[in-house]
């Protein structure tokens, strides 16, 4: 802000026009500044906004596309940041003798991690194939089964009601370009923090075509209702 106010003050005094633009969240704005002709940058301060979201519409109820991105950043940071930098941090407290001094809850996440190691990049696929059906598909017939369509509130009235809308699960398809990027995409960086080696021809069209087919015959779990995430969903 001080660098931006700065160069908007320079400009002013040399009479030089200014375009200004940013960023807030998936927010974009531009501004136009002709010196004594326009408002300029600091003339005023820009609105406050409170942008915490509800835990439960990040993960269940999702109204608009910023809550989507949130969502998405907020597993990207669990999945390739939050975790892998715990486990090596176990791993160097291990190794300098201090494993007392790292939480229980720490070692459990770590040796989860490790035990789930990858050691080929098809694991990698595979792994991204069963997020895909966790995500798209699992997490959605769960969140359905406590809350179903013809679902009423406390108050009789209808619960799927805008701005709350229905999920749908979706099918995996191995010809969908968004569906090929997102498990291409997952593996590789799975791999990328195992230090599995990628494959040289990763980029190529055809190889991809050829990985996203070994995925959709992954070998999936048939999904079952489980009562205890039911409970936690209907108390969030």
């Amino acid at each position: 802000m001080q660098a931006r106010q700065y160069i908007d003050l320079r400009c002013v005094n040399s009479k030089t026009p200014l375009i200004e633009s940013g960023t807030l969240g998936p927010k974009g704005h531009v501004q136009v500044i002709l010196p004594y002709k326009t408002e300029s940058y600091g003339s005023q301060n820009d609105p406050t906004e409170d942008v915490a979201i509800p835990h439960c519409t990040l993960k269940m109820f999702p109204e608009e596309t910023l809550h989507c991105v949130e969502w998405s950043r907020d597993k990207f940071g669990k999945l390739f940041t939050q975790r892998p930098k715990a486990l090596k941090k176990c791993l160097e407290e291990y190794k300098d003798g201090k494993p007392e001094t790292i939480e229980l809850k720490a070692w459990k996440d770590a040796l989860w991690m490790a035990k789930k190691a990858p050691k080929t990049f098809d694991d990698c696929i595979m792994y991204a194939r069963k997020k895909f059906e966790k995500y798209f598909v699992n997490d959605i017939k769960q969140l359905m089964h406590v809350y179903p369509l013809d679902h009423k509130t406390k108050e009789g009235n209808p619960f799927w009601s805008l701005p709350k809308r229905p999920p749908t699960c979706l099918i995996f398809e191995n010809s969908t370009q968004v569906m090929i990027d997102f498990i291409i995409s997952f593996a590789c960086l799975r791999a990328n923090i195992y230090g599995v080696k990628l494959p040289d021809d990763i980029r190529n069209t055809e190889a991809k075509k050829k990985y996203i087919e070994f995925a959709s015959k992954t070998e999936l779990k048939v999904w079952k209702p489980d009562e205890g995430k039911a409970r936690e969903l209907a108390n969030a």
